[in-house]
């Protein structure tokens, strides 16, 4: 028991000193932004961005270690992509509206970074999302709606508000913008996020 006890205030120490060694303009930024009402993370990233391709395995791994109820937000970029950007946002968003965000987001990676064969129109978007079960009649009734166009609407907002200028990057509470170039391992990753979403809105500079 005395052994346990011991190896627990260690694990604790240890656990204290990772989170203290999160500095602030080092390991993150605070943003002007206003906080977020609900605790979240966002990923700002573009589809054809192929670090943000790579870093997938790194953000599935991140949301089992977020607090349960924590949601993960993906928004995509309109300053990657050419002239088919905002189609794919619009693509996104109409793929979150349906439901089928992953299967919608492994696919259209996987055409872009495996396949090498980028959507280069409206059409080619349509036969992605016939690949993984919507039928046009269907794609076409949300595509162009209001709901798609205020999402649409809310990701280019959102990414002027924080100054997102490169992808992937991740916010926290829409107040903590994460430099990921600080982090050297999935664990720290973690770790640093997880701590960010226990400051407070307006946190005091370090």
């Amino acid at each position: 028991m005395k052994f346990l006890f011991a190896a627990l205030l260690l694990l604790a120490s240890q656990l204290s000193f990772a989170s203290d060694s999160f500095m602030q303009d080092e390991h993150y930024q605070l943003l002007a932004t206003p906080p977020s009402p609900n605790a979240q993370v966002v990923e700002y990233f573009s589809y054809y961005c192929p670090f943000c391709y790579n870093f997938e395995p790194i953000v599935a791994e991140l949301k089992k270690a977020l607090p349960a109820g924590t949601p993960l937000h993906k928004v995509p970029v309109a300053f990657l992509g050419g002239n088919m950007a905002a189609t794919v946002q619009r693509a996104h968003a109409t793929a979150g509206l349906l439901n089928i965000e992953d299967a919608f987001t492994a696919a259209l990676f996987n055409q872009i970074h495996q396949q090498r064969k980028p959507p280069q129109n409206r059409s080619d978007i349509t036969k992605l999302f016939a690949s993984i079960g919507v039928e046009q009649v269907q794609l076409d009734a949300h595509f162009d709606s209001l709901p798609v166009n205020s999402l649409v609407t809310e990701y280019d907002d959102a990414v002027a508000a924080a100054n997102i200028r490169s992808v992937p990057s991740f916010v926290v509470n829409n107040k903590y913008l994460v430099n990921i170039s600080a982090v050297s391992s999935q664990q720290q990753f973690n770790a640093l996020v997880n701590y960010l979403l226990s400051l407070p809105a307006e946190a005091e500079t370090k």
